[in-house]
């Protein structure tokens, strides 16, 4: 039996839960006593892990014809943005911590 096909507000749900645990975690993980620095660095690694799993996923969903192939296109597309925004912050983190240590 063929499950029914996620919607929009679902698969934007997951999408959405992929990556602020992560990052919440972050900041009261008693080995992360002060973000930003090299350990909130490693959370945003493991989140930008996160949004790569769910992309994956959103493949799966779309060949499987679990979603239609342009809904997985849209979200996948966003995912990719999320990840360049990750991207960004781990860049901006490291270069503070350069800067710090000079």
């Amino acid at each position: 039996m063929r499950q029914q096909p996620l919607n929009r507000a679902k698969l934007s749900a997951l999408a959405e839960a992929a990556t602020p645990p992560t990052l919440s975690r972050s900041f009261s993980d008693d080995t992360c006593r002060a973000p930003p620095g090299a350990e909130y660095i490693n959370f945003l690694h493991i989140a930008k892990g996160s949004v790569a799993e769910l992309r994956t996923q959103l493949y799966i969903a779309s060949k499987l014809e679990m979603i239609p192939r342009e809904k997985a296109k849209d979200l996948v597309q966003e995912a990719k943005e999320i990840s360049a925004m990750l991207q960004a912050m781990i860049g901006s983190v490291s270069g503070s911590l350069r800067k710090e240590k000079n």
